[in-house]
């Protein structure tokens, strides 16, 4: 939730990752921060991608 606190300032949010996809949780999401959040139809592949690199910086990271 403190994440979500420092979106205050802002105006939008842009959700991404499997759920996005599924319209009550960026209902949810946009009712609960009072911003608008957006997402496209391809949004969940840039959360799958955006997972991958992270992985694969920590994986290096251990080596």
């Amino acid at each position: 939730m403190e994440k979500f606190e420092a979106f205050e300032s802002e105006s939008k949010v842009f959700f991404t990752g499997g759920v996005a996809r599924y319209g009550i949780f960026r209902k949810t999401l946009q009712e609960y921060l009072k911003l608008e959040v957006c997402t496209h139809s391809l949004a969940q592949y840039a959360g799958a991608i955006g997972a991958a690199v992270i992985a694969s910086e920590k994986q290096r990271v251990k080596q």
